[in-house]
């Protein structure tokens, strides 16, 4: 018989952690061979601690968010440069 363990656990089961984190159970045993989650099993059922998951979230989250002012300062200099050299060339010539 398996067990669940109570939702106010620290630690959930596979499913748990998949539905956690709002993916696959197939992606946590992805996750998990991959190393980015560490799993245990004490007895017949393979658990995941929920402080475990809550840094894998923080990890990725903090990821996203760098990712996205890489992406957004790239453009303003993107947008900087190419209003420079409309400025820069005010008859329509390119400027040398």
């Amino acid at each position: 018989m398996r067990t669940t363990p109570p939702t106010d656990s620290p630690y959930l089961t596979k499913e748990q952690a998949a539905h956690f984190l709002c993916c696959s159970p197939r992606k946590i045993d992805y996750l998990r061979a991959s190393g980015e989650l560490r799993a245990f099993r004490p007895g017949r059922t393979l658990l995941f601690s929920r402080d475990d998951l809550d840094a894998y979230v923080r990890r990725h989250v903090e990821q996203r968010d760098l990712d996205m002012l890489i992406d957004d300062t790239l453009a303003e200099l993107r947008d900087e440069s190419q209003a420079r050299r409309k400025a820069g060339r005010g008859d329509g010539q390119h400027a040398r």
